[in-house]
């Protein structure tokens, strides 16, 4: 099914080349955050946006490591149809010791590897209601998670108010299909999703330009099993950024996930983050 994905990407890189020449970049009015029907005068362009930031922190001391997060975000816009695919790395290696002594004999050693990529469609039915299919993909090698596929369909709701506020809700149903990458006779001794699921997806995002150069970001994901309601999981992602030019900012980060799955294969069912980076954007 990845390669479902792949294609779409590479569709959306075609109309991005083939209509370069014709691409408007009316970036002030933050059209990706809005309805296309906020700038009926757009309708007929080609709008192209993209995203990239990279945010880190560092520990020393009794706890050593690092975390990096690498984060791709793209929107093409035409007529009431707006793509949008998002990309996301975040990694770390962290070393623990367990005498507090620093010695390298009692040094305990973790790393983790996530890694998401989502791709959307959505048809704008109003100025305020669409109509969105995606698929969302996620490797998460704390949980032993090689491929999380999740797929859905539904309705959503995007509101600009104020002038500087960007509201935007997607309710949707779908299904979530997983590959632990482990030995099915040693998946059985865990109380996981083993097959193919049923799940409701709720996506909330929310922005506020604070001031000129100031914006505030928010993005919250909550996805629960329909079959097995104690099976759910959540993401919650908050940025403050401060804009040096109109392509780069400066970004302070707070990330959460929640997986409640991950108490079964004896990890952590909660990572909190908080990191520093840049924006670039075009």
């Amino acid at each position: 099914m990845r390669y479902i994905l792949y294609m779409l990407v590479i569709s959306m890189t075609y109309v991005v080349s083939v209509k370069a020449e014709d691409i408007a970049k009316p970036n002030s009015t933050s059209w990706w955050l809005k309805s296309p029907l906020d700038h009926p005068e757009l309708l007929d362009k080609t709008l192209y946006h993209v995203e990239g930031s990279y945010s880190f922190t560092n520990m020393t001391g009794n706890i050593e490591g690092d975390i990096h997060k690498v984060k791709l975000l793209n929107f093409l816009r035409y007529d009431y149809f707006t793509m949008h695919f998002n990309f996301v790395i975040d990694k770390y290696n962290i070393t623990t010791f367990e005498d507090n002594s620093g010695k390298s004999e009692s040094e305990n050693k973790v790393s983790s590897d996530l890694q998401i990529a989502e791709f959307a469609l959505d048809y704008d039915l109003s100025k305020h209601f669409n109509i969105e299919t995606g698929v969302i993909w996620e490797k998460d090698m704390k949980q032993s998670v090689l491929d999380r596929w999740s797929y859905y369909a539904g309705f959503g709701f995007n509101h600009h108010f104020l002038n500087n506020h960007f509201l935007d809700f997607t309710i949707a149903g779908g299904m979530v299909e997983l590959d632990y990458g482990l030995p099915r006779e040693i998946l059985d001794m865990f109380d996981v999703q083993k097959d193919p699921d049923a799940y409701l997806f709720f996506l909330q995002s929310y922005s506020w330009a604070i001031t000129k150069n100031i914006m505030f970001k928010e993005k919250f994901h909550y996805f629960p099993n329909i079959t097995e309601s104690k099976r759910f999981r959540y993401s919650l992602d908050v940025a403050l950024l401060f804009s040096v030019w109109d392509f780069l900012s400066i970004m302070i980060e707070h990330n959460r996930r929640f997986d409640n799955d991950a108490k079964n294969i004896y990890t952590f069912t909660t990572d909190t983050k908080t990191l520093v980076g840049i924006q670039l954007q075009y």
